[in-house]
């Protein structure tokens, strides 16, 4: 009985190192879990945009092109062609 007695503080000490260190184990790579996050956050804004650009360059490219039918009131023209 005095034997237990004297084991349970000790196994207190032990559990609070133990909680101790795996604390200071998340606290260290918490840093490393933002910066992944945030590079994450990048990657998706930056697929986002190349997502948009072949969007629009498909538009484009698919446009009827008819170099019969410029009109000069436009502007500049696309396609010219020569006779």
């Amino acid at each position: 009985m005095i034997k237990h007695t004297l084991f349970r503080p000790a196994i207190a000490m032990i559990e609070l190192i133990f909680a101790i260190v795996i604390m200071g184990i998340v606290m260290m790579s918490a840093p490393m879990l933002v910066s992944t996050a945030s590079k994450s956050g990048f990657v998706a804004i930056q697929q986002e945009g190349i997502s948009e650009v072949a969007s629009q360059l498909n538009m484009i490219l698919s446009y009827a092109w008819d170099e019969n039918n410029a009109d000069p009131t436009l502007g500049q023209m696309i396609l010219t062609t020569n006779p």
